[in-house]
């Protein structure tokens, strides 16, 4: 009960400083207070964070902050670790799997395991409180790795990690049973850094191999860019998420041995 009222917590608390919960709170401000103000400044907000180069310049460094590895120089390590958030739609099952935009960190999890980069395949992903689904994804990709030639018994579900903390701290329960010192961590770009964060505070070696990125390599503010879109509106949203969430873990206690991230992305805005 506790870990479901922190779950409902963490995933409701943003929504009010993420750019549409903010943009809808600043146009009930200017309602009740009757605020032409209010009302332009929630308008030039969600403009603001739906145009493509606004959302581009928050997200870039989140990307960036690792490099790209390609297969060949990835190193070996104890276990490749796919992280959840694969899948989506209700109606995955064991049969019938509905692919998310993440499906990169199965396809480069399966391909690092046959290139013989680590002999265990670790997928995480198991239900949030609230969901209704009958199987778990980590299940559900176990079956899915296995279809694609992946021995049985080289799969190891983390069964019951409903976010990225969670999934540290399951990765440590096997580790007292299997030996897991050295990971390849695949997971989104945008979430290496924070994902990547939490595994090392949790004493493993970590091997980032970022995938499925979605920013440009290089930001260009043409036309388009300074248009508003909504799938611009939803990378804003992922990225200040990110910032949120590595807000807190900083502020939690948790040291952030990496480059200053914010510093990147205020100078991907200003051009320094």
């Amino acid at each position: 009960m506790e870990e479901a009222l922190k779950m409902y917590v963490f995933k409701l608390a943003p929504q009010l400083v993420l750019p549409l919960g903010l943009g809808l709170s600043l146009l009930l401000v200017s309602v009740l207070l009757r605020s032409r103000a209010w009302g332009l400044a929630a308008f030039a907000w969600l403009f603001l964070s739906s145009t493509g180069y606004f959302a581009e310049c928050l997200l870039k460094p989140l990307e960036d902050a690792f490099p790209r590895l390609r297969m060949d120089d990835c190193p070996a390590a104890d276990a490749v670790v796919v992280l959840g958030g694969i899948l989506a739609g209700a109606r995955n099952t064991a049969e019938h799997s509905e692919w998310g935009s993440a499906v990169d960190r199965f396809e480069e999890g399966v391909a690092l395991w046959h290139a013989r980069k680590a002999p265990l395949l670790i997928f995480t992903g198991g239900r949030l409180p609230w969901s209704e689904e009958e199987y778990s994804e980590s299940s559900i990709l176990k079956v899915a790795a296995a279809r694609r030639g992946v021995r049985p018994d080289a799969i190891v579900e983390l069964i019951g990690a409903p976010n990225t903390e969670g999934e540290v701290s399951r990765l440590l329960e096997l580790n007292e049973r299997v030996k897991v010192a050295r990971i390849i961590l695949v997971t989104t770009a945008w979430h290496m850094p924070r994902a990547e964060l939490l595994f090392r505070q949790g004493g493993f070696d970590v091997i980032a191999f970022p995938v499925d990125y979605m920013t440009h390599e290089r930001i260009e503010p043409g036309l388009f860019g300074l248009l508003p879109a909504p799938d611009a509106l939803q990378m804003s949203h992922v990225a200040i998420r990110e910032y949120l969430g590595l807000l807190y873990y900083k502020l939690a206690g948790v040291d952030m041995a990496r480059e200053d991230i914010s510093r990147r992305a205020r100078g991907l805005l200003l051009g320094e």
